[in-house]
């Protein structure tokens, strides 16, 4: 069984007042996020943000969802793993001016979608190469997609798991690839802030139960006051974050055709192995003016959006 994340500052000492509420509305586009994220602070770091939406008269959470934004880069992997016919020398590196592009639809995975050229840096025997001389040595297509788990109570992990073909192409050979549990190669990993930190503007630590502030998107009627309770709050995005899994890689292409031959053919998505990490979110835990918890917390707050 995974064990749980822990942070005394999952136990909530308050509930976040209604001015703190309102400080956290924000617009329904990424670009909306992104402009709240600069007003706040945010220094252009890779980090994620939990947004909570709002049905129409703003009582109850219908959906949560997650973004990326920020520049990050991958380290750089060995052209052979995905290609074996080309020369080890030649390596790549996994990079996205902004993370914002990636679409994760309500959940922690994105759908596949191809690595165009302007995502990868290219070097040959640590000298920097183009696209066109790995391309001549042997490259093929390469697709992927983003599998985001929490690791601990302030970061969360994004994973780029590759495959050496278009996504088209996968989905064609196997069906069972439309899940996001269907394995591939790692070839990015790499640890983001979940932003932004349950603290004032000041720096003073929030202590209503989370590591995080939820951004809130009103409904079709955003004139109309928040009626949401913080507890429904904490509650569905830490079920969202909780609803994590850990997607199977391989070290080599044939360790991955060993993994992909029991997953041919219309039925293959039935020996999908479901796995959790092995440290899941933990359950929200409700605040009532009886409990015990700590308001200092400023040890554990690092002070970043």
């Amino acid at each position: 069984m995974p064990g749980e994340i822990t942070s005394r500052r999952f136990t909530p000492s308050r509930d976040l007042s209604e001015d703190e509420c309102k400080s956290l509305v924000v617009g329904g586009s990424k670009a909306s996020i992104e402009e709240y994220l600069h007003n706040t602070g945010w220094n252009g770091a890779p980090g994620a943000t939990i947004s909570a939406h709002l049905n129409t008269d703003n009582s109850r959470i219908l959906k949560t969802s997650l973004n990326l934004f920020g520049a990050l880069k991958g380290d750089f992997f060995s052209a052979a793993k995905l290609w074996p016919e080309m020369p080890p020398a030649f390596k790549f590196k996994l990079q996205f001016e902004n993370l914002a592009f990636l679409d994760f639809a309500n959940r922690l995975t994105t759908n596949l979608m191809n690595v165009t050229d302007n995502m990868l840096e290219v070097k040959y025997n640590e000298t920097p190469s183009t696209i066109d001389a790995a391309k001549e040595a042997g490259m093929g297509d390469l697709s992927f997609r983003t599998v985001c788990v929490p690791v601990s109570a302030d970061y969360i992990k994004v994973t780029a798991i590759g495959f050496p073909m278009t996504a088209a192409d996968l989905q064609e050979r196997f069906p069972a690839a439309s899940n996001p549990l269907f394995p591939g190669f790692s070839i990015l990993n790499k640890d983001v802030l979940i932003m932004p930190a349950a603290q004032s503007p000041s720096g003073t630590p929030i202590p209503y139960g989370s590591t995080f502030l939820p951004l809130i998107i009103k409904g079709n009627v955003s004139s109309l006051p928040l009626r949401v309770l913080c507890s429904e709050l904490r509650s569905k995005t830490f079920s969202f974050l909780r609803d994590a899994y850990h997607t199977p890689t391989s070290r080599s292409i044939d360790q991955l055709k060993v993994k992909w031959s029991a997953l041919e053919g219309p039925d293959g998505e039935n020996n999908i192995i479901t796995a959790r990490p092995k440290e899941r979110w933990p359950v929200a835990k409700d605040y009532t003016p009886d409990d015990d918890a700590v308001d200092d917390l400023s040890g554990e707050i690092e002070g970043r959006i």
